[in-house]
């Protein structure tokens, strides 16, 4: 929902977001979608989804509408088509910080089980399907596993690098020429990312370029990331069928721009541009008022306690608070995630630990029902 998924890298089409995305906003009139860098959503009613905003189609012109879905409200079709289709056909589910409570989305897991495949369960949280046949539950952290499976595999993970993505397109007509400076995600469609853009010193995002060999764009980010300004040259020979995509590269460690580069059809880098940035004017932060004093609060005078016993009975949710985080905590910490390297549901670790869980809560359930009686007798006492 948070869009996340579509930043990792993963196509489109390739990814289910049954929930809705927060940064997507569609078309219903044409169908075209729009990836913005800002939640999209602005209606104060929950079944509301219009945004106020517009297809830019100029022969469409439709109202958007945010793609949430809330509860109450039935999933689009065809998300639920390919959900449950990828479900079905999966040789492997992963089910990754989920409590497969929420249908029909927890059916769609379901589906490859009820197959006869495996699910492979990462949750510090027990779930309905975590003693199905077929699947193994590891309690545990997403990114503990994640990183061990990986190193399992071979794979290195690679230190984050932010991309952004922008379109230049030339348009003629008769002996006139202008061009266009738009955002892009990294399939090629409209995203909102930037908070203004300007060619040759112009705050515009179309402009007159008859005889021009060489376009100065500038671009400010909404900066969720720190990013600082970006000014990058782009000159005509950049451009193929009247088209530039530029691909610009930051690291956010360090808060520098690493590279501005022209990329082909098939998204490799043909050409690096020369660009230009001031880090210091993102990462220099607005000097904070001195906060005035604040006045010595007078200590409430206490009222005298009428009841035979001065001392008040602690409530429940005070006891409860204390007495079971320490227990999550000697669970959680008593977790090997190196049981992603065992690959049967049989394991005896598993079978160990399944049982350390169960005894822990009847330890719980048990020293629980004690503290209410104590509770329980105290308050009768007080009244």
């Amino acid at each position: 929902m948070d869009g996340l998924h579509r930043k990792s890298g993963i196509p489109k089409d390739k990814i289910t977001e049954v929930h809705g995305n927060t940064n997507l906003e569609l078309c219903r009139k044409c169908g075209k979608d729009y990836m913005r860098d800002f939640r999209v959503r602005t209606s104060k009613h929950v079944h509301k989804h219009d945004t106020g905003r517009f297809c830019d189609n100029k022969e469409c012109k439709g109202n958007l509408y945010d793609t949430i879905i809330n509860f109450n409200e039935s999933l689009r079709d065809e998300d639920l088509e390919v959900g449950f289709d990828h479900g079905w056909n999966a040789d492997l589910m992963l089910c990754l910080g989920s409590s497969l409570r929420v249908h029909p989305a927890a059916a769609m897991a379901e589906a490859t089980i009820q197959r006869g495949k495996n699910m492979v369960i990462v949750n510090l949280q027990k779930t309905p399907m975590s003693d199905k046949e077929g699947v193994m539950h590891i309690f545990a952290k997403i990114d503990d596993v994640t990183e061990l499976l990986m190193a399992k595999l071979g794979y290195d993970i690679p230190e984050f690098r932010l991309k952004r993505y922008a379109k230049m397109e030339l348009d003629t007509k008769g002996s006139s020429e202008t061009v266009s400076l738009s955002g892009i995600d990294y399939l090629g469609g409209p995203y909102q990312i930037f908070k203004s853009i300007a060619i040759n010193g112009k705050a515009e995002d179309k402009i007159d370029s008859t005889r021009l060999d060489e376009f100065n764009t500038s671009f400010t980010f909404h900066a969720h990331y720190n990013e600082p300004k970006l000014e990058i040259k782009v000159p005509r020979s950049a451009f193929t069928d009247k088209t530039c995509r530029i691909e610009m590269v930051f690291d956010p460690f360090t808060r520098n721009w690493l590279a501005a580069n022209v990329q082909d059809a098939d998204f490799k880098n043909t050409e690096q541009l020369k660009f230009s940035f001031d880090r210091s004017a993102s990462t220099t932060a607005p000097e904070k008022k001195a906060a005035p004093p604040v006045k010595a609060a007078k200590a409430p005078v206490k009222p005298i306690s009428r009841t035979k016993f001065s001392q008040k009975a602690p409530e429940k949710k005070d006891l409860r608070s204390a007495l079971f985080p320490s227990k999550r905590h000697q669970f959680a910490n008593s977790i090997m995630t190196s049981a992603v390297a065992r690959n049967s549901p049989a394991h005896p670790f598993l079978n160990a630990l399944q049982k350390q869980t169960k005894d822990m809560l009847e330890d719980m359930k048990a020293k629980l029902a004690a503290v209410n009686a104590d509770i329980e007798a105290l308050a009768q006492r007080n009244d």
